[in-house]
């Protein structure tokens, strides 16, 4: 079916629609036949995909529950609900009619009608509704085989009603930059792993060109100049990661996420001394018991949330599981995977955000929450272990065809473990007064050890068809091994704590906002490597890397901020952060100011701007060169930010949307040039740089299909640096994606809408890139374009008759199958390069994973 025919109007929590009950015997016996088709060519799949036993289990859980379910149908005693739905006498199409205590529900038909069976001897609790009508609720109980008639007139809201939607959104959108998603799509979202960023690559200004690496970077900035925040509480990733298949997956659980909230420039002083953007994430405090596991083929989930009887402790605990060895190629080689070898990595992390309410019993029934205590516990264990034997890789032109046949032997083991513990005290003095006090601990261990040798040769191919010997080798262009060799480890230990005041005054026309934040980093790291290559008819020995590293430092900082409403329409917020780090001695003052006006139009647009200075102090990373040495004297990379963004809200098929575009610019000086080798940043730790960088975002989003969002974003994006001494003037930074287009679309069967599809896309035109240790020819080539469609479709059962085996256990079952990679791109993430006799060197890409084909069951409770 193409997305855009679908003509069903859904409400966007409605997608839990089950199926049809008037039609409930042809779907029984469709998901029979589903079951017999999936159950008897299961071995059959299982062989064709080259998955592994435990695949084969999946789609057996996959295919009984299905016969589950429909034998849970069966035999159910109902009556049969019909009814009408009008406004000022006309009938009204797409109204949702919800039957609250059982999740289920349906939808208005052209002529305002609907029809749905129910079951009888319960109390129903119905509620219709439709955007921009005041909605009504009624509860009924129906006899067996009554049928009973409900015929209801809604009524417009009032202008008071929807001048308070708006105002509970005004403060976000008045914010430059500044995006909010809902959390179900992180997990709607077809990917490989699940990952909550890959949400954040379908956003305009965001680049991620790597589906096995949670890394993004945003208006021209790297990994490293983003910021995260959960309920207040910064986040830190590992340090050592060198390719996106070491990695497990973002901290960010999408099954604890309440909201999200993502700026991608010229952010508040709030914020922290970061240069590109800010993700801002708020936890869950559930009411009530509930849960959820999930089972895939590479990612398996489950999380549990509830409170106590009195509702003061609320609690949400999660546990993902990541084994990428059916995608990269367990003990063979999956098509589109450069090297052939045993791979197998695992990630395994837990979660945990507590709430208590310290507020006292008697204050409490006057003002519940006044005093909350906060705690966050997060463990991550990520376990990355290859054992490569032979890689095979063709390259070149039409015209000429090279080749390059590797052979290994060793392995390479990664271990990454990461524990981080926050505590965040909020108390409100009064009505208008609130403080927050946040602190946090963050202990790693991280070990590197490669041993590894190969020995390849590079040859042209016959590319003439007619030949006997076409695609094979003819000519040899050189023969060589290399040996690889590394014990590298780092332990950190950082300790921050934090402190934000907040005041409204009475009238309600300033907010101001002020706070401060200290922090304690204590790194140890450890580096012993080298390199040996024999290419050539010569030999080089690359200089071993021995190095022992410790830093310890205090960051202090503070920041205050005030937005002034000016009017109903028209808001200043200005603001200023300060800093200084013990290390090098360098105190830092950032300031900034937002503006926003909405114009008295008959449309609803509203423009805004931002400027303001952005400074980023080294952390670790940046101070460490090529040759493992740390320059503690290194200052902080600055720049000038400037923003302009218009909004405009508009409806379209009685349906709102938004388009928001936004013109932006960057000056940057004390830049800290580095390089990108898969997803590692390999600094210069020098201060020896100016860049720039110009951009253009845009996104409109909406229910292009009623009740499910979509959104459409472009980027355009120039960056470029000048590093000192080079004499290339102004070339392209590491970062310089030029055009990015990224889509997320949702559909649903027109008169089934817990049948879904989704759709994600992503298309970037290429990378620049040079050859290793080569300051001229830094950014000289550009890479492929990268292009990315993943699709998925799922079908949502609810298993509302709480009589049943099913319904008494679950809420909702989820069914998905995915196809990743949906047009089988092969996309480079980095070279590999070879030198030939003549002393010409090659760039051979390393690409990423090809199309799979991925199952997932989802069970609520």
């Amino acid at each position: 079916m193409t997305p855009f025919l679908s003509r069903t109007h859904v409400n966007s929590n409605q997608y839990l629609i089950p199926l049809k009950d008037q039609k409930q015997r042809i779907n029984n016996f469709s998901i029979l036949l589903i079951f017999f088709v999936l159950h008897f060519s299961g071995n059959r799949l299982v062989r064709i995909l080259n998955y592994s036993a435990k695949c084969k289990l999946l789609l057996l859980i996959f295919s009984s529950l299905l016969l589950l379910i429909s034998f849970n149908s069966f035999g159910q005693a109902s009556g049969t609900l019909n009814g009408s739905v009008t406004h000022l006498s006309e009938p009204l199409q797409g109204v949702f009619i919800q039957i609250k205590n059982i999740g289920r529900g349906t939808q208005t038909d052209g002529a305002g009608r609907f029809s749905i069976k129910l079951p009888s001897e319960t109390e129903l609790k119905i509620e219709i509704s439709y955007l921009g009508m005041i909605p009504r609720s009624y509860n009924i109980q129906l006899k067996p085989g009554e049928v009973r008639q409900l015929n209801v007139g809604l009524e417009e809201e009032t202008k008071e009603s929807k001048a308070i939607e708006i105002t509970a959104r005004k403060d976000l959108r008045e914010q430059v930059s500044v995006t909010t998603l809902d959390p179900k799509v992180a997990k709607l979202l077809p990917s490989p792993f699940g990952d909550f960023n890959k949400v954040l690559a379908t956003l305009p200004g965001v680049v991620s060109n790597s589906e096995l690496s949670s890394t993004y970077s945003v208006r021209g900035g790297n990994y490293n100049e983003n910021l995260v925040y959960v309920n207040d509480i910064e986040i830190y990733r590992p340090f050592l990661v060198s390719a996106g298949q070491q990695e497990g997956l973002s901290f960010i659980n999408p099954d604890l996420v309440k909201g999200v909230e993502f700026s991608s420039g010229g952010f508040q002083a709030r914020y922290g001394d970061k240069l590109a953007s800010v993700l801002n994430v708020s936890y869950k405090t559930p009411k009530k018991f509930g849960g959820s596991v999930s089972l895939g083929i590479l990612t398996q989930t489950g999380h549990i949330e509830g409170a106590d009887s009195s509702g003061r402790i609320s609690y949400i605990v999660g546990i993902r599981r990541k084994d990428a060895r059916y995608l990269l190629g367990a003990s063979k080689a999956v098509k589109g995977l450069d090297v052939k070898g045993e791979y197998l990595p695992q990630f395994v992390d837990g979660q945990s955000f507590i709430t208590i309410d310290l507020t006292g019993s008697q204050k409490r029934k006057e003002w519940p929450n006044k005093t909350t205590l906060g705690i966050l516990n997060a463990y991550s264990r990520n376990r990355y272990l290859v054992r490569p034997a032979s890689r095979e890789t063709q390259f070149g032109t039409i015209q000429r065809v090279l080749r390059l046949f590797t052979a290994y032997d060793g392995e390479e083991t990664m271990s990454y473990d990461t524990w981080q513990t926050g505590l965040k005290l909020t108390h409100n003095w009064n009505r208008n007064w609130r403080s927050d006090l946040a602190t946090s601990f963050v202990t790693t261990s991280e070990r590197e050890r490669t041993d590894i040798e190969g020995g390849y040769r590079l040859c042209d191919i016959e590319t003439n068809q007619s030949k006997s010997n076409f695609n094979q080798c003819i000519v040899t262009r050189g023969v060589g091994t290399e040996y690889r060799y590394a014990r590298n480890r780092l332990d950190g230990l950082i300790l921050n704590a934090m402190q934000r005041n907040y005041h409204q005054t009475d009238s309600g026309r300033f907010d101001t906002e002020f706070g401060w934040n200290v922090s304690s980093e204590n790194l140890k790291d450890n580096l012993y490597e080298y390199q040996f290559v024999d290419s050539a008819d010569f030999a080089k020995v690359s200089p071993p890397l021995i190095t022992e590293q410790k830093i310890v430092s205090i960051r202090y900082g503070g920041y205050a901020q005030q937005t002034y409403h000016i009017g109903e329409r028209t808001s200043l917020n200005y603001g200023v952060r300060i800093a200084y780090w013990t290390l090098n001695k360098e105190f830092i003052a950032s300031p900034r100011i937002q503006f926003s006006h909405k114009p008295n139009w008959e449309k609803d647009w509203l423009f805004k701007a931002s400027a303001g200075i952005y400074q980023q102090q080294p952390f670790y990373r940046e101070l460490r060169d090529y040759q493992g040495n740390l320059n503690k004297d290194l200052k902080s990379q600055k720049s000038y930010q400037a923003v302009l963004g218009a909004n405009y809200r508009f409806k379209l098929w009685d349906r709102e949307f938004q388009l928001n575009q936004e013109v932006y610019g960057k000056y940057l000086w004390d830049v800290i040039p580095y390089d990108v080798d898969n997803v590692r940043l390999r600094y210069f730790a020098k201060n020896n740089a100016t860049a720039y960088a110009i951009g253009y975002d845009m996104r409109l989003g909406g229910e292009f299909i009623r009740g499910a969002e979509s959104w459409f974003s472009l980027g355009v994006l120039s960056t470029k640096e000048n590093l000192e001494g080079d004499g290339n003037g102004y070339i392209r930074r590491p970062t310089d994606q030029r055009v990015t287009l990224g889509v997320f679309f949702q559909d649903h069967l027109p008169k089934n809408p817990s049948a879904r599809m989704y759709l994600n896309l992503v298309v970037g035109t290429g990378l620049p890139f040079g050859p290793p240790n080569n300051i001229q020819n830094r950014a000289a080539l550009k890479a492929p374009p990268y292009r990315r469609v993943d699709i998925g479709f799922s079908k949502v059962i609810s298993l509302g008759d709480k009589t049943k085996w099913l319904g008494k256990r679950f809420e909702t079952i989820w069914l998905g199958l995915e196809i990743l990679n949906l047009i089988g791109a092969e996309n480079t993430i980095s070279y590999t390069w070879i030198k030939d006799v003549n002393d010409i060197q090659y760039a051979v890409p390393n690409t990423l994973s090809t199309r799979f084909l991925n199952l997932r069951i989802q069970v609520k409770f």
